[in-house]
């Protein structure tokens, strides 16, 4: 038997990444990245919200606090409360290279926040981005320098 997809959603966005699922909430949290956007997507319901941001965000992240995502924008981080759709930036990366922005990201089992970044437009034998990881306390470390692409990270 081979498997059939099934278009959802059709969202219809520019740059749909980062698809992050919620087994508490029973929702799916996606980015569209040129979009500037946050969204949550019910698949019970069939209904997308979306939350549009001052930049464009690369990666998200779960939380403690149920409605608030971790966001890592083109430029550094920061708290979006779904409920009021406020964003608190929380860490702007002062000293980033032109030209490099935040890309994908994921957190491992240890609850650590993985973000690499990435020089835009991307093309081949460029290795200006960097990996970058949020411990659970707030810490911020540069990982790995001279990175190509960070994208589709998985623990």
């Amino acid at each position: 038997m081979v498997p059939a997809a099934e278009c959802v959603l059709p969202a219809e966005a520019r740059l749909g990444e980062c698809p992050l699922w919620s087994p508490e909430a029973g929702v799916l949290y996606w980015v569209d990245i040129d979009g500037c956007s946050v969204h949550e997507f019910d698949p019970v319901s069939g209904t997308d919200s979306s939350w549009p941001l001052e930049g464009r965000p690369g990666a998200i992240a779960l939380t403690a606090q149920r409605g608030c995502l971790l966001v890592a924008l083109e430029n550094g981080l920061g708290w979006l409360d779904m409920e009021s759709g406020e964003f608190d930036p929380w860490l702007v990366l002062e000293e980033r290279r032109p030209g490099v922005r935040l890309n994908d990201g994921r957190c491992d089992p240890a609850g650590r926040f993985w973000i690499g970044g990435m020089f835009v437009p991307a093309s081949a034998g460029r290795f200006e981005g960097m990996l970058h990881r949020v411990e659970t306390d707030g810490r911020f470390h540069t990982i790995r320098d001279e990175v190509g692409v960070a994208n589709g990270l998985a623990f």
